[in-house]
């Protein structure tokens, strides 16, 4: 299999169970890669690799550099959790707190979907970068897949409130929130308990939902929300901004391309490890490491990947980078350790 189906592969997998991407970053087989699958050796890249996966230990959890000897010659391996691909925003109710909601998530990378049985709000005029499914919550819910969901519940009534949390208490999800005066929030958590619902769920439940800014307008509470669901994603090891070079890896390239990807940071570095930007032979880039110095480094790097058909790993030092055409605002510092395979 070519690198682009393994990505598929790995993208499908992410989907069921606890996976992990490892990638070799330096020694004899750097660039090669292997996906876990719930502590079992599941596929390698390039076939030629398997012999070394072989010998190395189930992945440990979260972002990671591990250093070992092999044949004699240092290694590095590089493990990244796969979290369920894109992370999906699905938005339980179409009025008027989930236009701003949808909006939001949408700019910041969320595969959005929206869903109301009334067809006044649920259409694709109304929300042009959303997925829209015009049913009943307990017909929609069930045919999403992933277990990378963030689920706002902003619905018109109680009643579909707790029919939303009769599907969403029985699956796996990354963050479920509720909108809701304090008697309606009570009223509901009541409901989810008498029915025999796992406390731990309902105690679980972000509700009432977003972070307590004061918010009163859609688009204020609409920023609650999401900077609530930021700040969970975050805690969670969630990576932001990758999606479209995710997406991107998986898809035909129109001509050569490099991925870049960071390994790990130091000091107050803007992106974290497993950050993915994909640099076209053009120049143009899908995604994005950070901006400033990092970046403009990547690029240069990305196109000598491209040219030699080889990996390269590096180490760039921002602490005393200059502003980047003349942009103060670019300035930061720390060490950011970066992997650039080429995808062809």
């Amino acid at each position: 299999m070519d690198i682009r189906m393994f990505y598929k592969l790995a993208q499908g997998e992410a989907n069921e169970g606890e996976s992990y991407l490892t990638t070799v970053t330096m020694g004899k087989y750097s660039g090669s890669k292997a996906l876990w699958h719930d502590g079992g050796l599941l596929a390698v890249y390039p076939d030629g690799a398997a012999d070394f996966w072989q010998t190395q230990t189930v992945p440990q959890n979260g972002y990671h550099l591990v250093r070992s000897m092999y044949q004699g010659e240092d290694t590095e391996v590089f493990f990244e959790p796969l979290r369920g691909g894109d992370s999906k925003l699905i938005i339980c109710g179409g009025g008027h707190v989930s236009l701003p909601v949808a909006q939001l998530g949408a700019i910041l990378g969320f595969d959005v979907t929206v869903i109301d049985d009334r067809s006044f709000f649920a259409n694709n005029q109304r929300f042009p970068n959303a997925h829209v499914m015009c049913m009943s919550f307990d017909q929609a819910l069930p045919q999403i897949r992933g277990k990378n969901n963030y689920y706002v519940i902003v619905t018109r009534g109680h009643q579909y409130d707790i029919e939303c949390l009769r599907v969403l208490f029985k699956q796996s999800s990354a963050y479920i929130g509720m909108i809701g005066s304090k008697n309606r929030v009570k009223t509901v958590r009541q409901t989810m308990a008498a029915e025999g619902y796992d406390q731990e769920k309902i105690d679980g439940l972000h509700s009432p939902i977003g972070l307590q800014i004061g918010a009163e307008t859609p688009e204020e509470i609409a920023v609650a929300i999401m900077a609530e669901i930021i700040q969970v994603r975050s805690a969670r090891g969630g990576v932001s901004g990758s999606a479209a070079a995710e997406h991107a890896l998986a898809q035909p390239a129109q001509q050569r391309q490099a991925l870049a990807t960071i390994l790990q940071r130091r000091g107050s570095a803007p992106r974290a490890a497993g950050t993915k930007m994909i640099v076209q032979e053009d120049g143009s880039c899908i995604g994005t490491v950070g901006g400033g110095c990092v970046e403009s480094g990547a690029i240069e790097k990305a196109k000598m990947v491209i040219e030699r058909g080889i990996c390269c790993r590096y180490t760039v030092d921002i602490t005393g980078c200059e502003a980047v055409d003349g942009n103060e605002d670019m300035l930061c510092g720390g060490i950011v350790d970066l992997f650039i395979e080429p995808l062809q």
